[in-house]
């Protein structure tokens, strides 16, 4: 079993959420998860792979979020990263796709973090709606958990689909 690190690198509340369901769907896959804000994370050195989830704000990154990559730059190039972006995705294929666009943007300021995965997930229903995590976003945040474990190799735990089960 691999430690693994979810960062919420905002203090918005839907991005905190869609982040502790991250860290619940790979916790059921036997994977030792901590969840933490950015801003309380002074060392990554113990971890294996860290998951960061990071809001973008008119096609830009959070302070919080440039200030997490700067401080951990070296270490989080060790290590398996994986990106998720709580974005406004329900509010229909354009918006969707708008932030995928300002996504690859950013990520090519950043061109040394190259990350296993990435993700958008809607954080919310509908827009100005209180629900955070829509329910179909928590089964796409379960998908991509499955995919994040493989691709990570984040879990110990064979399935019966797995060769050596009988």
């Amino acid at each position: 079993m691999r430690n693994c690190l979810v960062v919420c690198a905002t203090k918005q509340r839907s991005a905190c959420e869609v982040a502790a369901h991250i860290a619940n769907e790979l916790r059921l896959r036997d994977v030792a998860v901590d969840l933490e804000c950015s801003s309380d994370i002074s060392d990554i050195g113990d971890y294996d792979a860290v998951i960061i989830g990071a809001r973008l704000c008119h096609g830009r990154w959070k302070r919080s979020t440039k200030r997490f990559l700067r401080q951990h730059r070296e270490k989080l190039l060790a290590r398996d990263v994986a990106l998720f972006i709580p974005a406004p995705c329900a509010a229909g294929e354009k918006a969707y796709n708008r932030s995928w666009k300002r996504l690859i943007r950013m990520m090519r300021r950043i061109e040394w973090l190259n990350p296993v995965r990435i993700e958008l997930f809607s954080d919310r229903e509908l827009p100005g709606e209180i629900s955070c995590c829509p329910q179909g976003e928590q089964s796409k945040i379960a998908q991509w958990c499955r995919s994040l474990t493989v691709s990570m190799g984040m879990s110990d735990r064979q399935t019966p689909n797995q060769p050596g089960i009988t």
